[in-house]
């Protein structure tokens, strides 16, 4: 069996979610699922939407608030519906050549941008290569979910909450069409054996200080010099690890700042996983990635940025579940910072209320909805 991921590289966590579900389908299949993870994006000749595409680092790093007003302006079935047929063509061509030439079984869509588009291309490549393909749509948004994820031709829905249920269904999905699976993530998320001490001294920190991990999204965007500046001044004994991502002059001017030696400013990582586990807790901005990550490690999570649009409701999703703290200002900041380095009751409670909020193991339930789907019968095309 064949499976197709489609996805786009706007910020990290829709490849890491595809890649999640790819994992898992790996370790359950012994070999006998081959899954591909594609991007048609980045190959589409032309067209608007590869032109968004590409935009989305540029534009949250340098002008969020035009990112919201994108976001709120497109945000209705039939506005968004309505601007993929008049700009999306070069991509349904894409994505159409592309299944003729991979003839998947089931394609598995993962980016909002491409739902409508996937649906478009669909019937074409089924009655080209003389089969159906089955179609499953995982929103990868935890809360805030934007009206395109929605197209009313999908045949299954995965949802990584019981919020984005909800809006899945007022949009119009029935609920027979929505599985609720949680968020995909990577299994080292959750499962590394060692100790957060034993961690920290293998990665040459200090393993004795409290510590926090401040993860600033693969962009590199956020306030992250005046937080860990100002965390720095009021917590001097708090070691702090700031990953700075694809932003590469965030980390020279923190490297440059008469910031004390508690501070590690790190650029690109893969080692995520672990330097999770070596921390206490963690500080991050809102994308719904990182965040699902952070708790399925078990580790308390303060949210100090939200995109507009996209991660407003992403603060509150932790907050709602007792895992961590939304903190927009500084005092804000400072003040979950404090409560997580000195109240221990309090750092363990909400350390056992991140595992129950983001199941480490939803790669595996939603890999287990996609074998359910695959030997089902389907008519031929």
């Amino acid at each position: 069996m064949k499976v197709l991921i489609v996805m786009a590289d706007t910020g990290g966590g829709h490849r890491a979610a595809s890649r999640a579900i790819a994992e898992a389908l790996d370790d359950r299949a012994d070999g006998a699922i081959q899954t591909d993870i594609v991007d048609p994006f980045v190959a589409t000749d032309r067209g608007i939407v590869r032109w968004v595409a590409s935009m989305y680092g540029p534009t949250i790093r340098r002008a969020p608030w035009a990112y919201g007003v994108a976001f709120h302006a497109t945000n209705h079935p039939m506005r968004f519906a309505a601007m993929r047929r008049a700009f999306g063509g070069p991509l349904v061509s894409q994505l159409t050549r592309l299944f003729v030439e991979q003839r998947p079984d089931i394609v598995i869509t993962a980016h909002p941008l491409a739902v409508g588009a996937v649906m478009d291309a669909l019937p074409a490549a089924s009655s080209a290569i003389g089969q159906a393909i089955q179609d499953t749509t995982i929103v990868t948004d935890i809360a805030s979910m934007h009206a395109s994820w929605y197209d009313e031709r999908v045949s299954r829905f995965l949802a990584p909450s019981h919020e984005v249920e909800r809006g899945l269904r007022r949009l119009g999905a029935s609920s027979d069409r929505i599985a609720v699976t949680g968020l995909p993530v990577g299994r080292r998320f959750g499962n590394i054996p060692q100790t957060a001490t034993e961690i920290r001294r293998r990665l040459r920190l200090s393993p004795d200080h409290s510590t926090a991990l401040f993860l600033t999204g693969g962009e590199g965007t956020g306030p992250v010099l005046s937080s860990v500046a100002a965390i720095a001044c009021a917590l001097p004994e708090l070691q702090i690890v700031v990953v700075c991502g694809r932003n590469a002059h965030l980390k020279q001017i923190i490297d440059a700042y008469c910031l004390p030696p508690t501070i590690h400013a790190l650029g690109f990582v893969d080692n995520i996983p672990e330097l999770m586990h070596g921390a206490d807790f963690i500080i991050t901005k809102g994308g719904p990635q990182s965040i699902c990550e952070a708790l399925a490690s078990g580790r308390p999570t303060i949210v100090i940025d939200l995109l507009p649009g996209q991660e407003q409701g992403n603060g509150a999703y932790v907050t709602r579940r007792g895992a961590g703290f939304l903190a927009l200002t500084i005092p804000d900041l400072l003040s979950a910072v404090r409560r997580l380095t000195q109240d221990i009751e309090t750092r363990h409670r909400m350390a056992a209320a991140a595992r129950a909020a983001s199941p480490a193991h939803a790669a595996d339930i939603v890999a287990d909805h996609i074998l359910d789907r695959s030997t089902r019968p389907t008519a031929s095309a």
